[in-house]
């Protein structure tokens, strides 16, 4: 269903904003810029491609539906006033932290149980994070993962508790497994005992078998050919194990980087630290809406309703976060 159909199924008239105009749509375009200053620290921080902006966008917003916010009472997090329930938060974790994904290997018995990966974030649909896998260049959703880079050996146990409490019969089913498996491997083999032909050949004094590759080389009984007495029991030829065993870990350092929000109104511009900043602003703007005879002084019209104005404060930045100058515009304001 999209936004016509529930609006009419709902009687909800709708009311769009103007065009190429942020100011009468305020707070969605200050959401989408909160959003975007977060992802783009996110990606800066944790190292990942470009293509990954889109997981860095949806961590942000899971992140800032369970953030505190001023605007609520009590400053609850916008979850907690849909649901009425406080967010655990022992499940964020930083974007992009190295950790270790448990690999179901099925029947293959000498793969690895476990791949390094990156936390890229969370699975709302199905319970999990989502873990991108540099080795196969994939992206899988489990409740796996251990050894979280970001964090210490305290928080890693509350995170486990965590998803354990979210999927207790997926980690019951990965624990019955493990066991089964080690059960199978201590249980000891019976070794068959193979004899080729109907007669078993009598071992000369001082000689071992070596296997039956030897016995069908050394040909009939006939042949007069004996083998070198030895001291010892040869051997099997040991089996190379040629596959990749997994990639080394390398550590991998995590910076957190802040970025300071820039003001929302006048007030809190006069109370930041770049207040000086922000009055060279101000007095830039104004010489402008005068130079280019912006407003006309007029007398009020009676019984009429007047716009109030507001005043907009950017900081614009360089690629590599430094910052290249300071904006501010003074809007009118139609709410």
């Amino acid at each position: 269903m999209n936004v016509e159909d529930f609006c009419r199924a709902t009687s909800v008239r709708r009311q769009v904003s103007e065009a190429n105009n942020q100011a009468s749509n305020g707070k969605a375009e200050r959401m989408h810029r909160t959003i975007l200053n977060m992802a783009r620290c996110m990606l800066f921080a944790s190292g990942l491609p470009l293509k990954f902006w889109g997981y860095a966008v949806e961590y942000a917003a899971y992140v800032l539906n369970r953030s505190a916010c001023s605007a609520n009472p009590r400053r609850m997090s916008p979850i907690e006033v849909l649901t009425g329930k406080c967010p655990d938060m022992a499940g964020i974790v930083t974007f992009g932290s190295p950790c270790t994904v448990y690999r179901d290997p099925g029947k293959r018995a000498w793969q690895p149980r476990a791949e390094v990966g990156m936390i890229v974030g969370k699975n709302d649909e199905t319970k999990g994070f989502k873990v991108y896998i540099p080795k196969d260049m994939v992206v899988v959703t489990t409740q796996h993962i251990e050894n979280v880079e970001t964090l210490d050996s305290k928080q890693n146990v509350q995170l486990q508790a965590q998803l354990k409490r979210e999927g207790p019969e997926l980690w019951r089913s990965i624990d019955e497994r493990e066991e089964a498996k080690q059960q199978k491997e201590k249980t000891p083999k019976k070794k068959k005992k193979q004899v080729k032909g109907k007669k078993k050949k009598k071992k000369a004094h001082g000689t071992d078998d070596v296997g039956e590759d030897a016995e069908s080389d050394q040909g009939s009984e006939g042949d007069g050919e004996q083998l070198a007495p030895t001291a010892a029991s040869a051997a099997p030829a040991a089996r190379m194990q040629t596959r990749h065993m997994g990639a080394k870990h390398v550590p991998v350092q995590v910076v957190h980087a802040v970025v300071t929000p820039d003001p929302r109104n006048y007030r809190e511009a006069m109370r930041d630290a770049r207040a000086d900043k922000w009055k060279e602003v101000i007095k830039v703007e104004f010489e402008a809406l005068e130079s280019n005879n912006t407003w006309k002084v007029v007398a009020r019209p009676r019984n009429s309703k007047l716009l109030h104005t507001k005043w907009v404060f950017k900081t614009k930045t360089h690629a590599d976060g430094t910052v290249e100058r300071y904006k501010g515009r003074l809007v009118p304001c139609w709410t």
